[in-house]
């Protein structure tokens, strides 16, 4: 499988994605602050622009200050496939089963390639999550 996106972008895509309003070059440079320089951040955030996977907007309250966000659409995918924390073993397999379904629906129409791959990442990192989850159920 031909991966759009790298592991450095799914890290960027995630910290974006974790701030409902946005987030500043400055803020997002200090959060991936050991996985990536500022130049690499500043050219993978280009690409994920081109991607169409984030959107830049200028901050209304600074001149110079932009604000990257990702995508409605994006987010819509993302809320959607994130399995919730739960500690019933029967809802976190019905959680898994919900998020699965979801995604092998949504997948088919997706044509970002990006987005896909994003896709793939947020699924199975939902699904190891549960797992863990079941794990822990069933040790406990």
């Amino acid at each position: 499988m031909n991966m759009v996106i790298s592991p450095i972008h799914v890290s960027i895509l995630d910290e974006i994605a974790s701030s409902n309003l946005g987030v500043s070059f400055n803020i997002l440079a200090a959060r991936l602050r050991g996985k990536v320089s500022r130049v690499t951040l500043s050219r993978e955030i280009k690409k994920l622009i081109n991607l169409s996977l984030i959107e830049v907007t200028p901050d209304p309250s600074h001149k110079q200050r932009l604000i990257y966000r990702i995508r409605d659409e994006v987010r819509e995918l993302i809320d959607d496939l994130r399995v919730p924390a739960r500690s019933d073993i029967d809802q976190i397999l019905a959680d898994m089963e919900k998020s699965l379904k979801y995604y092998t629906m949504k997948i088919k129409h997706v044509k970002n390639e990006a987005l896909k791959d994003y896709m793939r990442h947020l699924i199975l990192s939902s699904l190891r999550e549960s797992l863990m989850l079941l794990e822990g159920e069933s040790n406990g």
